[in-house]
């Protein structure tokens, strides 16, 4: 957010000049139109979008569209550059970078294309080639950004005619599929079934149940008693209860007293 804040106001006091701060507005002004000419002003822009995706964390465009902008713009203003220094190219390396420099000092207007920042790699490039040499590789630079660019948009089947050509082929069709009768269909295997064995037919209906039922162990016949025995019992226990009493309990019957009909 201080990024932000920072690009922002150093924005405005270079856009008014004098004209809202007086004489601090241009002493700033000079010392980013020293630094990086006229080239600030996109360079700030750049630098308060970067701010505002640092803080919001959303990028409203894309990283590859921002650097061909920014290699566009760049060589553009070498061109510029380039023609606003040439009256420092006589005085040598340091003097070239020196008046880039001041260069904004006596005013806006005076200032380089791109200030010592510009003038480090473009002193160099106008040394080797010349002033017409530097323009050349400028345009150069300026077509090649621009080509990256096109290539990007609906153009590029106009720019690469490989990439038209894949354009332009048709896709094969898919295959649509055949109609098919009731005549074309296969006939279902058929399977015979095994024959059944011949077996004796099991009694009550029952095969398995015949055939395949547990044996069990046989157990002796319950012993039969008479059905006067509980009469008997019933009809000598009176007895023998009236007998205890009477003997007041001195002798007890034995078992075998007891008998059975």
């Amino acid at each position: 957010m201080t990024l932000l804040l920072f690009c922002a106001v150093i924005f405005f006091i270079a856009v008014t000049g004098r004209y809202v701060f007086g004489d601090i507005g241009l002493a700033i002004t000079a010392f980013f139109m020293g630094l990086a000419g006229y080239f600030i002003y996109p360079l700030l822009l750049l630098a308060i979008y970067c701010s505002a995706v640092l803080v919001s964390g959303k990028k409203l465009i894309p990283a590859r569209w921002l650097l061909r902008t920014v290699l566009l713009l760049a060589a553009v203003f070498f061109i510029v550059h380039t023609a606003t220094s040439e009256r420092f190219f006589a005085e040598g390396y340091g003097g070239y970078l020196a008046g880039c420099w001041s260069a904004a000092g006596e005013g806006l207007a005076q200032g380089t294309g791109g200030g010592v920042i510009f003038g480090i790699i473009a002193y160099p490039v106008r040394a080797a080639l010349s002033a017409v040499g530097a323009y050349i590789l400028y345009s150069l630079l300026i077509v090649l950004a621009l080509y990256f660019i096109l290539i990007a948009t609906p153009l590029r089947a106009v720019l690469l005619p490989s990439a038209r050509a894949r354009r332009e082929k048709p896709a094969p069709a898919a295959e649509e599929p055949k109609a098919v009768a009731f005549d074309d269909l296969p006939s279902p295997a058929h399977t015979a079934m095994p024959e059944a064995s011949a077996q004796p037919a099991p009694a009550y209906g029952y095969p398995a149940a015949a055939q395949n039922a547990p044996s069990y162990p046989a157990y002796s016949a319950a012993p039969a008693y008479s059905a006067a025995q509980p009469a008997a019992s019933a009809s000598a226990q009176p007895a023998e209860s009236s007998q205890n009493r009477s003997q007041g309990g001195r002798a007890m019957p034995s078992g075998g007293d007891h008998a059975y009909s």
